[in-house]
């Protein structure tokens, strides 16, 4: 749990916590990055707050955090929140592509809805 010292929040990305992913047309095997047990460990104990947003949707985001990142005894942690890619805002960013530049639609979490 979280101790009564804690004041960070952390806000981790799916892709980068777990680490590989390979999937085929009847099978995804989840190759957690080694020590991710242990660093999601010390983010419980030591942050106010941890919660994950990830561009991926609902259902990945479901199934990884309730049957992947799951604690030493097998449980679920304790998450603050779990937002998927509903959740993120579309932006319009000017991007430059060799020569060319053109407006390409991006999506982006706005840090500010972690807080309303």
């Amino acid at each position: 749990g979280h101790t009564a010292s804690s004041l960070h929040a952390l806000k981790l990305m799916l892709s980068s916590t777990v680490g590989r992913i390979d999937s085929t047309d009847s099978d995804t095997v989840i190759h957690k990055r080694p020590g991710v047990d242990a660093f999601l460990d010390d983010c419980f104990a030591f942050c106010a707050a941890v919660a994950v947003w990830t561009h991926a949707g609902s259902d990945w985001a479901r199934h990884v955090t309730e049957h992947v990142l799951l604690d030493a005894d097998g449980q679920r942690r304790p998450w603050d929140f779990v937002w998927s890619n509903e959740r993120a805002a579309p932006c319009r960013k000017h991007v430059e592509k060799l020569s060319d530049a053109y407006a390409k639609c991006a999506w982006i979490k706005p840090l500010q809805k972690v807080w309303r």
